[in-house]
């Protein structure tokens, strides 16, 4: 029995024989991706890397100025976000129920803050990048009429001071 070869792979062997017997031909030059002539030419600007940060909230008991296990968690993740790049400036909003008079709830709001912000620093924040706010009673966001209200008004608020919540190289 005879074989016969099949039209496609006598001229594939005839363009592989052709390959190896013809003269050495270049292949083009590639081009840069910057040109020292043309200065203009492929410029690659760089642009500021920005995420979104959302600030954190922290719960506080009441009449206390402790910061919880479950707080110092959410502070750790709250760094996490931007810890790859420089530090930034952050805002510390302390806010209350009220319960107490407006004199006290300024004061203990003050304390909750700064409760936040020996924790921020423990955890490596410069201090010198944190400021604080003590809103007291001035800024609830729920009722103060229900316990669950009074609850959420019990707080700290960590956010980015500058850029709108954004974080940037």
């Amino acid at each position: 029995m005879k074989l016969r070869p099949y039209p496609a792979a006598i001229a594939v062997l005839g363009l592989l024989s052709a390959a190896c017997t013809s003269p050495q031909r270049s292949l083009p030059e590639p081009t840069p991706a910057f040109s020292h002539a043309d200065p203009t030419r492929n410029v690659i600007r760089a642009q500021p890397q920005r995420r979104r940060i959302q600030p954190v909230t922290l719960y506080f008991a009441n009449d206390s100025d402790q910061v919880t296990a479950a707080a110092w968690a959410k502070l750790d993740r709250f760094l996490g976000q931007f810890w790859d790049l420089q530090p930034q400036d952050l805002v510390l909003e302390g806010h209350t129920d009220g319960n107490h008079h407006a004199a006290y709830n300024r004061e203990l709001a003050s304390r909750r803050s700064n409760s936040v912000r020996q924790a921020l620093i423990q955890l490596g924040h410069p201090e010198y990048l944190i400021d604080q706010q003590a809103y007291g009673e001035t800024r609830p966001v729920a009722s103060n009429a229900t316990d669950a209200g009074r609850r959420l008004n019990r707080r700290v608020v960590v956010r980015l001071k500058a850029g709108g919540g954004y974080a940037s190289r």
